[in-house]
């Protein structure tokens, strides 16, 4: 089996578990914003994220809010929050970063669980 089957059978399976993830979700709608604190794992890859891109695209938002445990909602405002922190700290940098990006849920996952063990062991701590 080649390389590329390899990979191509991985996102294969996490867009299956992805499905599983938002028929067991379903479509409920919180009737607050959910304004806990945010785990040092999510943080960590909410800022990898960033650091791919400013603005990801709705369904990259939906696909880390059910890799994260967070609302899409929480999401696009942590990004928000963070590109105004950043323009405060960045005000004469080149603004040609503003491009929307969709990515693949499988660099999502590569992304978020790329320290797995260490994200293990913070979870672990955190509880």
């Amino acid at each position: 089996m080649n390389i590329h089957k390899i990979v191509e059978e991985m996102e294969n399976q996490l867009h299956a578990a992805l499905g599983l993830l938002k028929l067991s979700k379903g479509h409920e709608q919180k009737s607050s914003l959910d304004i806990s604190r945010k785990t040092e794992f999510q943080k960590t890859a909410l800022k990898k994220i960033f650091n791919l891109t400013k603005y990801p695209t709705k369904q990259t938002r939906e696909d880390m809010a059910l890799l994260l445990a967070l609302s899409p909602k929480t999401i696009q405002i942590w990004f928000q929050n963070e590109r105004k922190l950043r323009r405060k700290e960045e005000r004469n940098e080149d603004e040609s970063w503003r491009i929307l990006v969709n990515i693949s849920v499988i660099t999502l996952y590569n992304i978020i669980y790329e320290n797995e063990e260490n994200w293990k062991n913070n979870l672990i701590k955190e509880n």
